[in-house]
């Protein structure tokens, strides 16, 4: 809805806005200036800011709309590059699995959309000894047309947003009509096109919303997206590179044939011209990096990404008061990756057991080469072919669903606010994985199969589809007042969930053309290739180049394996017979945020939630969870230049879906535990300088985990494990500092321009303590890859005081990853060893962006940004985490780490028109 707040500001007021709004909206209420001048009546529409939710606003950060199209934020991984201490998880094929944030990640950090949670990241457990798997373990991502504002919190604040706030969470709040159309308008028009250099990507965008005069009212936005992969730095793909394979070759030995298919006159004229046998040898080749498949590749995989989404919200107002509408979405997005890491030939290995065939068809004599490797002693991968492993991600949103709202802006009844909601959301994450080797090396076909005329050729394909729907009713309630001095701000809140989680295995199946030597009798009714007087001769021709072998080619026939068990009595990954895990929860939550006379503002906030899940899948470790949540927090004001806070607040996570469904091994026996939920309890310390120059804040923190789901077994009075599975076994502290700030200078020295600008941000956490408990074994202590190297970032800015343009320049210092970080132990029965979560840690980098804007008409903008601006070569340790191994998908084997090189200089360029 269209919020309003009326001031009453005198021109002094109004003169010092375009300083002190920030300070106002960051660190405190707005108070009246005594002295009665002129009076100016200003309307503003209400913006969201740091201490809506919580008195202290520690650890918090507020995105508005206008502040996301400055900051040309294009996806995820821009929305918190300016922002230390949020990090964007990398899925590890192209898609991403939400966020990390105070040495928590993914289903540790709360992602919710208007009160609805979104997708949980559900890891598939790997088969045995391949990575060529179909598992996603990503998130679906959301539309940042589509937001309003965005919340981010660090640290724990399951109070506000129930579980999964162990560490943080990100809350996104989605557009209303009033935010596109203009004060004094009846409508309003919004178009974006942006241009991104550093994945070539495209964004196009537009928004209409209208209002009639009898109440109706309605929104609708429409975003496409079309990229592909971020390119790293050109130094960092600089050369060629080469590699070694098999190749089939010929040799002048016992082993000449004549193949009767294609002969001509029969086998007196035909052995004039036999082909000589064939041998494998390894050659040396030399490619560009574009070309290159292998470990050592440079270059990232390519991937082509697209986004399309919508978004409708119609509604009535029935007066001032009252308000029914209605939120319609649908966000489809597809990430196609290839991933070149894996060999397209043949590579040599002294293992390897090439199968070599006398006689071939045609002139490649790699015809007659295969390996071993295949489910048929007939197939095999020929070596004429090229393997290529591609990722398809289809993720696809839908949310529906109705709400009423009545507000009183005269604040004289029962609730001054009050929403209630119900909305339907199906999120839907399909993975497929497909190996292709069926196209003539060196070219990889993505769309090729196997057939009778490509003897040797090899497909597979493995799929999943994570299903996860909520039927989410909400209930919503304000209310401001004054007793006894005091004045209060009372926020309400009552939810009630209907879910369902469903995860599918299917598409899950070989395809082999396979090659059949007749004289196997693979199949009875095939006839001998050889007339029976061929045979009597047949000893003549011994391979003797004057007596070649007189041979048929044998038939191919394509085969098909299904992998999928759908009965349900298995334990290993065939398993496709699903997982579907149902159940409800609610919860309620109450907050009071109250100002204490002029020095003290004091909040309480407390949320109790309950959850109950069951499964007809065997070993399931459904049941009920309760569970307390609470904040209290505090700011003492000494002075109107100081603010001291100090926030303490708990946290929790229940266990997920995929951890319920539990850890399958092949065996029958499942663990099966209660497991608790995860614990969180944060502390943190502010000290904030603020006045008419801007403000500063600086916070000390400390972070305490408990009962962190992991892997492992129970340690019995025999010192024997029992069952693998997931346990409630690591705990952990951390602590660390955070600043905060924005200064205007003018309002530091008047001779400065108005205007003008500088901004602060730094983090910095320390592992204090991780362990596991005493009883747990083959488990391994908290190994903190998902903890962002300390970081600042400082800009220097100017915006013109009428809007006209601005510029900006901003300097990213991030530190080296610390090894300490990456180290841990893995603890067994009666002693523990050593353990490492990456190989590759990252060194320190920095780099600089300037970006512009300049508002050419009072309805077009154009934004640019040169990012990297000294064309600095660097790498992220986010990128670099993909190899870690608590990473989503994990990159193995990694012989060069030039593939996740950041973006050399890039640009972006936008053009936007508001009507």
């Amino acid at each position: 809805m269209n919020q309003k707040t009326v001031f009453r500001l005198n021109i002094i007021c109004l003169s010092l806005l375009s300083t002190a709004v920030q300070a106002e909206t960051t660190t405190q209420s707005t108070e009246t200036l005594s002295q009665n001048l002129e009076n100016i009546k200003v309307t503003t529409k209400k913006q969201k800011h740091r201490r809506e939710n919580e008195v202290t606003g520690l650890g918090k950060l507020v995105k508005t709309a206008e502040s996301i199209s400055k900051e040309q934020v294009l996806g995820i991984r821009d929305l918190t590059r300016y922002d230390p201490g949020i990090t964007v998880v990398e899925q590890g094929r192209g898609a991403s699995s939400g966020y990390s944030v105070r040495g928590m990640d993914r289903n540790r950090v709360a992602l919710v959309v208007d009160g609805l949670p979104q997708a949980q990241s559900y890891i598939v457990q790997a088969p045995m000894s391949t990575n060529k798997f179909a598992g996603s373990g990503a998130i679906n991502e959301i539309e940042y047309e589509n937001v309003k504002s965005i919340e981010i919190s660090k640290g724990s604040n399951s109070s506000e947003y129930g579980s999964g706030a162990l560490a943080g969470s990100v809350a996104f709040q989605t557009k209303q009509a009033a935010d596109i159309i203009p004060e004094g308008k009846s409508w309003g028009l919004q178009t974006k096109n942006t241009y991104a250099s550093k994945n070539s990507s495209l964004t196009h965008s537009i928004a209409f919303a209208g209002r009639s005069d009898n109440g109706l009212e309605g929104l609708l936005i429409f975003t496409d997206r079309q990229g592909h992969e971020i390119k790293g730095h050109k130094d960092a793909a600089r050369g060629v590179q080469s590699y070694s394979r098999y190749q089939a070759t010929t040799e002048n030995s016992n082993g000449y044939f004549v193949m009767a298919d294609e002969c001509v006159g029969g086998y007196d004229v035909c052995k004039m011209n036999p082909k000589p046998p064939v041998k494998e040898e390894i050659v040396r080749e030399t490619v560009s990096v574009q070309d290159y498949t292998g470990p050592n590749r440079f270059l990232a995989d390519p991937l082509n990404y697209g986004s399309h989404s919508w978004l409708f919200r119609p509604g009535y107002h029935f007066n001032n008061r009252h308000y029914i509408g209605a939120t319609v979405e649908h966000t489809e997005q597809k990430f196609d990756m290839r991933d070149m890491s894996i060999p397209s030939y043949l590579v040599p290995d002294s293992k390897k057991i090439l199968r070599k065939r006398t006689g071939y068809l045609g002139t490649n004599p790699a015809a007659a080469l295969s390996d071993t490797e295949g489910l048929d002693p007939n197939g095999g991968y020929g070596i004429r072919y090229a393997t290529g492993v591609f990722h398809d991600e289809r993720h696809t949103k839908v949310r529906f669903g109705p709400e009423y709202i009545y507000e009183n802006p005269d604040k004289n009844t029962l609730f001054d606010y009050v929403r209630l909601s119900y909305d339907r959301q199906n999120i839907r994450l399909k993975s497929h994985m497909q190996l292709v080797h069926c196209s003539e090396w060196p070219y990889v076909d993505k769309n090729c199969r196997p057939s009778t005329d490509k003897p040797l050729s090899a497909y597979k394909s493995d799929s999943h589809s994570y299903v996860e729907t909520h039927n989410v009713f909400q209930a919503a309630f304000k209310k401001t007042f004054e007793l006894a001095g005091s004045k209060h701000k009372i926020n309400g809140n009552i939810g009630y969930d209907h879910f369902k989680s469903d995860l599918q295995h299917d598409d899950y199946y070989y395809l082999q053309a396979l090659l059949i030597d007749p004289k196997e009798k693979f199949n009875p009714d095939l006839p001998r290739p050889l007339s029976k007087a061929d045979i009597l001769i047949s000893n003549k021709r011994n391979g003797r180049k004057d007596f070649p072998y007189y041979l048929t080619s044998g038939k191919t026939i394509v085969s098909r394996s299904d992998q999928c068990n759908y009965r349900g009595n298995s334990e290993n990954y065939s398993d496709c017979s699903g997982r579907v895990i149902k159940g409800s929860s609610y919860y309620f939550a109450l907050q009071d945020n109250m100002r204490l006379g002029k020095h003290l503002d004091l909040g309480i906030g407390v949320r109790y939630d309950y959850r109950k899940t069951h499964s007809t899948v065997n070993g399931t470790n459904t049941g009920q969870h309760k569970k307390w949540s609470w904040n209290v927090g505090a700011v003492v004001k000494p002075t109107n230049w100081l603010d001291l806070s100090y926030r303490i607040s708990t946290g929790f996570r229940l266990p997920s879906f995929s951890e319920m469904y539990g850890w399958r091994y092949g065996h029958p026996s499942v663990l099966k535990t209660e497991l608790k939920p995860e614990q969180s309890r944060n502390r943190e310390a502010g000290i904030t300088l603020k006045g008419s120059f801007g403000h500063l804040e600086a916070s000390y923190f400390n972070n305490d985990y408990r009962d962190l789901i992991t892997f492992g077994c129970q340690i019995g009075k025999n010192k024997i494990c029992g069952d693998y599975g997931y346990l409630n076994g690591q705990n952990a502290r951390l602590g660390g500092v955070n600043v905060l700030g924005k200064i205007y200078w003018n309002g530091v020295w008047d001779k400065l321009p108005d205007g003008l600008y500088t901004t602060v941000a730094y983090n910095k956490v320390k592992v204090k303590n991780a362990s596991v408990k005493h009883n747990i074994a083959l488990s391994t202590s908290p190994l903190f890859d998902a903890l962002q190297p300390s970081r600042y970032v400082i800009g220097i800015g100017y915006d013109k005081p009428d809007g006209q343009w601005g510029v900006n320049l901003m300097q990213t210092y991030s530190q080296a990853k610390s090894n300490n970080e990456l180290l841990g132990s893995k603890q067994l029965a009666e002693t523990s060893i050593a353990q490492q979560a990456a190989k590759k840690r990252t060194r320190s980098w920095k780099t600089t962006d300037v970006s512009a804007y300049y508002n050419i008409k009072k309805f077009l903008t154009l934004r640019a940004g040169v990012y990297n601006l000294f064309n600095y070569r660097y790498t992220t340790w986010e990128s670099v985490r993909q190899t870690a191994s608590d990473a989503v998908n994990q990159h193995r084997n990694v012989g060069v780490y030039n593939r996740y090189a950041a973006p050399g200089r890039n640009y972006t360029v936008t053009l936007e028109m508001k009507f």
